[in-house]
């Protein structure tokens, strides 16, 4: 009966749109972002994406470009911009949660929304 879905549903997912309750935005800033995005790559990959030389860098850092343009990217990306639009054609509830908040504030605000008691650990 309940369920949460993840993730960036521009244009495939648009036939889900009317079966939500609340969609939570979730916008971290740039430099904090991009840390985040290298530290997993850096994890998943290993130190050969420091390499100039290999794949795994270039793929790297196309990834990179595309990460550090979601804040000024047009509608023809994954973008700010495309997901603001995106937004404006909801009729259930949104919150956000914008900048760089601990994860248990991000918890407690999208259970507030769901009119669960935060105090009590659902996860």
């Amino acid at each position: 009966a309940s369920w949460f879905l993840s993730g960036s549903l521009c244009h495939w997912g648009d036939f889900t749109r009317r079966f939500f309750d609340l969609v939570v935005f979730l916008w971290v800033p740039a430099e904090i972002r991009l840390a985040r995005l290298r530290a997993r790559e850096l994890q998943k990959y290993g130190e050969i994406i420091l390499d100039p030389d290999s794949n795994e860098h270039k793929s790297h850092q196309l990834i990179m470009q595309w990460a550090s343009a979601y804040d000024t990217g047009g509608y023809n990306m994954q973008s700010r911009k495309q997901h603001e639009r995106w937004l404006s054609g909801l009729t259930c509830q949104i919150i956000r949660l914008e900048g760089d908040r601990v994860p248990a504030e991000n918890i407690a605000a999208v259970l507030h929304a769901m009119g669960t008691d935060p105090g009590i650990n659902t996860y």
